[in-house]
């Protein structure tokens, strides 16, 4: 018998598979989710993050006067920028300028 942090309560196999959802049992199940959309959807989110740097972004920064608003804009439209961020140390709405 197992109790979870949530306070479920385990006692077989099956719940322990049903509780993390029957990933990879079964090799029919496989294939459009791990192999087609996955890649599919981070492309997709990564296009449209660097459509919404391009675009929204920078009109922001050149229309919004307020710093604080700027940077909030940037974490908020970018998170995958604003974790590669926090991962190099770096402030959350930093941007790497091409010299």
């Amino acid at each position: 018998m197992l109790v979870t942090t949530a306070g479920v309560l385990l006692e077989t196999v099956n719940d322990v598979r049903i509780l993390i959802g029957n990933v990879g049992l079964n090799p029919d199940d496989l294939g459009w989710n791990g192999y087609i959309w996955t890649p599919v959807g981070g492309v997709l989110s990564t296009m449209a993050e660097d459509a919404i740097d391009k675009y929204a972004l920078t009109w922001i920064d050149k229309h919004v006067p307020f710093m604080m608003a700027k940077a909030a804009d940037r974490v908020i439209l970018n998170p995958s920028r604003m974790l590669a961020n926090i991962d190099m140390n770096r402030t959350q709405w930093s941007r790497y300028a091409a010299r």
